[in-house]
């Protein structure tokens, strides 16, 4: 039986503010951490076929999607704190987990520092060592930098 995405409905309130999860399927546990600026939607295509062979904890970051947003930190040093937070609350013990992006940071730090133990990680795209970005994206920085300088000061630089 397959089942469809839903947005988080499940409140678990952290120090930090409140965050919507849910935990869909059967089988050992998988959680899986979105990206930044996305949210848990972001999965709705992997989720229902992950959820034939595991139970499938997903949720958004504090600050994203449906968990609260009126916060002044949204950080790193947030996130991770909350993933540990919920791994507890949710009872689980050395999961498998799936980070994408800041995901995959908040899943490191969670890992490193929180000593939360996980059977498997995989990491897709971490933002995990400076200077964060791809070139690519880095390069669409430089270009805008550079245009902007070009349009004060009259010159072509690049």
């Amino acid at each position: 039986m397959t089942i469809e995405y839903e947005k988080p409905n499940k409140v678990f309130k952290s120090n930090f503010g409140y965050i919507k999860y849910n935990v869909v399927g059967s089988g050992e546990p998988l959680i899986l951490v979105h990206g930044t600026p996305w949210s848990s939607f972001n999965w709705r295509k992997i989720i229902p076929a992950l959820s034939e062979w595991f139970t499938v904890y997903y949720y958004d970051l504090l600050g994203y999607g449906e968990s609260e947003k009126n916060v002044a930190d949204v950080s790193l040093g947030v996130q991770n704190e909350i993933l540990s937070a919920l791994i507890n609350y949710w009872n689980l013990s050395n999961p498998k987990i799936v980070g994408h992006d800041f995901g995959g940071a908040t899943v490191l730090r969670t890992f490193l520092l929180n000593k939360i133990d996980f059977e498997q990680i995989l990491l897709i795209d971490p933002v995990a060592v400076a200077p964060w970005g791809s070139p690519f994206f880095l390069m669409l920085l430089c270009t805008n930098l550079l245009l902007a300088v070009y349009q004060i000061i009259s010159m072509k630089l690049c």
